[in-house]
């Protein structure tokens, strides 16, 4: 007898784990699956100037998504010229799309936050790259190009 009621606890115990493997299964495969919102990349902050670094910048984060970017900071003019920074986003060597932000200040010093995506969203495999560039009026006074790569 003792032998018998040993191995229907064993059996109700095993059926028991069974159930709870098999209820927890769903969720555990729902969890591993990969989809658009799976994919994450490393943050890339910068810091970029005008022509010397004395007229203007622009700081902030790039974050990655699946098919674009979320680019926020701020753009900042030194002087009263106004300053820009203009972002351009590639798939590869393709630009994708283009944004722009500059402020203009009255006194010494202005200061603009942005907040905004860039790239394409029907893009297969999205932007890879967004380089950013800061401006004053003249062309001749953009500061070095700082390329924010998804990786």
């Amino acid at each position: 007898m003792a032998t018998r009621r040993m191995n229907g606890n064993l059996s109700a115990v095993s059926a028991l784990v069974t159930v709870l493997v098999l209820a927890a299964a769903p969720s555990a495969l729902a969890s591993t699956e990969a989809g658009p919102s799976a994919a994450s990349w490393a943050n890339d902050p910068f810091d970029v100037c005008s022509k010397d670094c004395v007229l203007g910048g622009a700081w902030g984060t790039v974050i990655w998504g699946n098919r674009t970017a979320t680019v926020q900071g701020g753009v900042a003019d030194w002087t009263t010229v106004g300053t820009t920074v203009h972002f351009e986003a590639f798939a590869g060597s393709t630009k994708i799309d283009t944004e722009s932000r500059g402020v203009v200040n009255s006194s010494a010093y202005g200061e603009k936050p942005y907040n905004f995506v860039i790239g394409n969203p029907d893009l297969p495999g999205g932007i890879d790259r967004v380089r950013i560039t800061v401006c004053t009026p003249s062309p001749t006074n953009c500061g070095q190009q700082f390329n924010a790569v998804r990786n």
